[in-house]
């Protein structure tokens, strides 16, 4: 149906339960005394599955499927050119290194989240970047802002999508891809330190 959304996921939902119905009056049809002796499990199970995808699906627990990320990542400055994007980022931290992504940016500068949603053919639908901040003192995540841009599904590598938010403060962000309902595709954490210069720099084509 080229779309996602509670009402494409419900359908698809009641479908499959449909088809499976089909599936178990044919197996009642062969061997009828064999499907009346497990149909209370059959039905149990059943009931059971269904009861979990939709509960995980509303509750944010799995992802708008079938929508994934496939890449993402925080930077100095983006520019698109002929063969991609170009961007600035920091050195990337030793392999051994364990925990969030710190970033270092002064007190005027800007930064830039990269992401790539992998969709299927034929497929197009609107994303949003929510940026957020973590407020220490109320011990939550406070929205900073929300920007939204177009997608197209097919390309092999996602649909690339990027927002700059500017005027940072320092401590804990997170960068959530989502849809339109309100669904999370995916998510990037990193800390903002504040400095008087930016550090050293390297450029990449992504």
């Amino acid at each position: 149906v080229h779309t996602i959304g509670p009402w494409t996921f419900l359908g698809s939902t009641l479908s499959a339960t449909i088809v499976f119905g089909i599936f178990s009056y044919a197996l009642f049809l062969i061997h009828k005394k064999r499907l009346l002796e497990n149909l209370r499990v059959i039905g149990a199970s059943v009931s059971a599955i269904v009861l979990v995808v939709c509960l995980s699906y509303f509750s944010g627990l799995i992802p708008p499927l079938p929508l994934a990320l496939t890449e993402a990542g925080v930077y100095h400055s983006l520019e698109h050119v002929a063969d991609g994007y170009r961007v600035q980022s920091e050195f990337a931290p030793p392999w051994w290194h364990i925990g969030t992504q710190e970033v270092h940016t002064t007190s005027n500068s800007s930064l830039t989240v990269f992401s790539a949603v992998h969709a299927p053919i034929a497929f197009s639908n609107t994303v949003l970047h929510r940026w957020e901040h973590y407020d220490e003192k109320k011990n939550t995540w406070v929205t900073q802002s929300k920007i939204a841009f177009s997608m197209s599904g097919g390309r092999a590598g996602g649909y690339r999508g990027y927002s700059t938010k500017g005027t940072l403060e320092d401590g804990e962000w997170r960068v959530s891809v989502e849809t339109t309902s309100g669904q999370t595709i995916g998510r990037i954490r990193f800390n903002v330190k504040i400095q008087d210069v930016l550090p050293p720099l390297q450029v990449q084509t992504r």
